[in-house]
């Protein structure tokens, strides 16, 4: 697809067809290192522009053959080539997103995170990990990102399908997230920060729930807002249906995504505010407490 709109058919300068459709590159050494995703290929180049070598997810390339009759290539329609560990010359770990598939060659091979060490001198090429899912398997026809934690977990993140998921040391699952419908919503590229901050426009969210004796517990929420935008919530509470609520009743820690506090008793209206320090950050709508029934 052309950035007008129009189908890329390679009838002419204009639209000419991408044969070979450069997805990613690296540094590596003095040169770089190119994820070519119609090759199904990683190209290593040097400072002038000229192939050190060639690693192909089906013949090897410059390499032994990275599979064997009859079972699915290593890697192809590939996405996010990262070297580490490694020189152009010696050795080299690679890591991939291996989307296994694209618009017409789909549903045969789940998408993976891919991991593989080149001897560079010996021109092999050994499988160290592929990330999957076993309990759920992930069919991702285009874009992807595999990255590295400082912990040295990893994170895959599927591309047109728009779900994350990290893998631990063993190559477990440990957390996965989802933000949109497959297929109607897709990242090119997405990254887990350990020093994100956001503070959402919107406002905070409360509720009661009438507990057995009477006591009103309130349940308060920020749903997007980091644990360094505020530390506690500030509680205003009025034992008239019209209040007013300025006065500040109580102010308690915060202790998750979903902290709760008990109401003062006689409490009938109410609204909370996200604290940090003894600053207010944004306040909740106004609730109406109702009477406990007997």
């Amino acid at each position: 697809m052309h950035p007008d709109g129009s189908i890329i058919d390679g009838n002419n300068a204009t639209h000419p067809w991408d044969y070979f459709l450069t997805n990613s590159v690296f540094p590596l050494d003095d040169g770089y290192i190119l994820s070519c995703r119609h090759y199904w290929s990683a190209v290593a180049l040097d400072s002038q522009g000229n192939v050190k070598w060639n690693l192909n997810g089906v013949d090897g390339g410059d390499f032994e053959p990275v599979n064997q009759t009859g079972k699915p290539s290593t890697f192809s329609w590939q996405h996010y080539v990262r070297p580490r560990n490694g020189t152009v010359d010696k050795n080299l770990v690679l890591d991939m997103f291996n989307n296994h598939g694209n618009g017409f060659d789909n549903g045969t091979y789940p998408s993976t995170g891919l991991t593989l060490y080149l001897d560079l001198q010996k021109r092999t090429v050994e499988t160290i990990s592929r990330l999957q899912d076993p309990e759920d398997t992930i069919y991702a026809l285009s874009q992807g990102t595999f990255q590295r934690l400082p912990n040295e977990h990893k994170m895959i993140a599927y591309g047109q399908i728009p779900r994350l998921k990290e893998y631990d040391n063993n190559d477990r699952v440990v957390m996965k997230a989802r933000f949109g419908q497959n297929n109607q919503v897709s990242s090119y590229r997405s990254y887990l920060v350990s020093n994100w901050s956001a503070t959402p426009y919107w406002a905070p969210k409360i509720a009661t729930t009438q507990q057995p004796g009477g006591n009103v517990t309130l349940s308060m929420s920020w749903n997007g807002a980091t644990p360094d935008v505020y530390d506690s919530w500030m509680i205003y509470e009025s034992s008239d249906v019209n209040g007013p609520l300025t006065e500040l009743s109580q102010q308690v820690r915060r202790t998750g995504y979903e902290t709760n506090a008990t109401l003062s008793a006689g409490t009938r209206l109410v609204t909370a505010a996200a604290g940090r320090g003894q600053e207010a950050m944004r306040r909740s709508e106004t609730l109406r407490v109702e009477l406990p029934t007997i």
